[in-house]
Order: C-alpha cells, then structure tokens, then sequence
C-alpha cells in the first residue's frame, strides 16, 4: 500500500502495488501496473500504467500504454499509444490516441478528435468532436454527435 502520498514522482517500477490511491503526484515513472490507481492527481508520463483495476478520477492520465484497464474514467488520456480494450474510458479529453478500438464506452467525452481507431465501440454518444478519426466503423451507437468533419 502506497496511498495517500505526496510525492512518488521518478520511481523506476512501481508495478504489482496493491493500492497507489489518493497520491498528489505519479509523473515520470517507469511502471505503474496493476492494482489500484484510482483518485490520483497526475499519472502523466508513466512508460506503463497497463492492467489495473481502476484508473478513474485522475486528474491527467496522457502518454504511454493504458491498454486492458476496468475504468479509466474523468480528465485526459490524451496523446497515449494504446487505450484499446478499456471498459470504460468516459468523461475529459480523448484526443491524439492511437487506439480506442474495443472499449465499451467512450460516452461523454469533450475532445475525440485525430485518433487512430475508433472501431468496435459500444457507445460513442454525447462527443463534442469526434472530427478526424480514421475509422468508425461497426459501431453500435453514434447518435447525438456532431459527425459534421468526419
């Protein structure tokens, strides 16, 4: 248990921890994997954040891997390499990923512009803009959007 830290800033591994809750600061580390991340204010910078049980209600998730997590939830994921199979990548700032495909839902987003792969999604409804992605297709639910530069 690591929770409740002010400063875990420029840690090589961190991986297999069972609780890096509620921690002021996680930047610039090697790996952050599996466990709980949750209510954390800046994972940003981290190699790999991959296969966690709950990323939600971060403050800035951006750059790296986050693929195979439950929850990546509120803020910004953006600018990272690999968002795919995601249960839940909902509320903030979506934009300059790689790959969303396979997620469950990506409802409630303000930016999800120029991402690579939006395929396969569950639920993309209620974007603000979701101009400039490289493939929609076999989506269950793209209605309430405003397609209007796709």
């Amino acid at each position: 248990d690591l929770g409740n830290n002010g400063d875990l800033g420029n840690n090589g591994d961190l991986e297999n921890i069972g609780d890096l809750g509620n921690n002021g600061d996680l930047e610039n580390n090697g790996d952050l994997g599996n466990g709980d991340l949750g209510n954390n204010g800046d994972l940003r910078n981290n190699k790999d954040l991959g296969n966690n049980g709950d990323l939600e209600n971060n403050g800035d998730l951006g750059n790296g891997d986050l693929g195979n997590n439950g929850v990546l939830g509120n803020g910004d994921l953006g600018n990272n390499e690999d968002l795919r199979n995601n249960e839940d990548l909902g509320n903030g700032d979506l934009g300059n990923n790689g790959d969303l495909r396979n997620n469950k839902d990506l409802g409630n987003n303000g930016d999800l512009e120029n991402n690579g792969d939006l395929e396969n999604i569950g639920d993309l409804g209620n974007n603000g803009d979701l101009e400039n992605i490289g493939d929609l297709g076999s989506n269950e639910d793209l209605e309430r959007n405003l397609m209007k530069e796709i």
